[in-house]
């Protein structure tokens, strides 16, 4: 059997990975709209 494992999070760490996590998806929501676009601009062009 596994020990009980307790991590503690203050809320100083939640709130930098919560940051950390919002930043991540926000890059990637910029990198799939530039894909987007660039696509769409070859298409655009043949």
């Amino acid at each position: 059997m596994q020990p009980n494992l307790h991590i503690t999070m203050t809320f100083e760490l939640l709130a930098r990975n919560i940051e950390n996590i919002q930043t991540a998806l926000q890059q990637q929501a910029a990198h799939a709209v530039n894909l987007s676009l660039t696509a769409r601009n070859w298409g655009a062009r043949c």
